[in-house]
């Protein structure tokens, strides 16, 4: 039987080893999410990412290097290929 994670680390490995696509996606829709978020809160409607990025940028409670690396993430294209590592087949039944 499958034992709950009790941490937030343990729960991402096992989602990385698990599901590694869902975990990329999920916390990419998660990071989406929280910056329109806050475009909300600091009144960026909704539009640009780049509209979004200069707003986290001239935060001071977030600063530069906090907001170049969102940044990156935010453009960065999902790779176009995935290695998935897969166990010997399961047979039906």
């Amino acid at each position: 039987m499958h034992q709950p994670s009790t941490t937030f680390e343990a729960h991402i490995e096992v989602l990385g080893t698990e599901s590694p696509c869902a975990l990329i996606l999920e916390w990419g829709r998660r990071l989406e999410l929280a910056i329109k978020n806050f475009g909300g809160v600091v009144g960026v409607s909704e539009g640009s990412w780049r509209n979004h990025m200069k707003a986290l940028q001239n935060d001071p409670l977030v600063g530069e290097e906090v907001s170049s690396e969102i940044n990156r993430l935010g453009s960065t294209p999902f790779p176009r290929t995935v290695e998935l590592r897969v166990g010997p087949p399961v047979a039906a039944g």
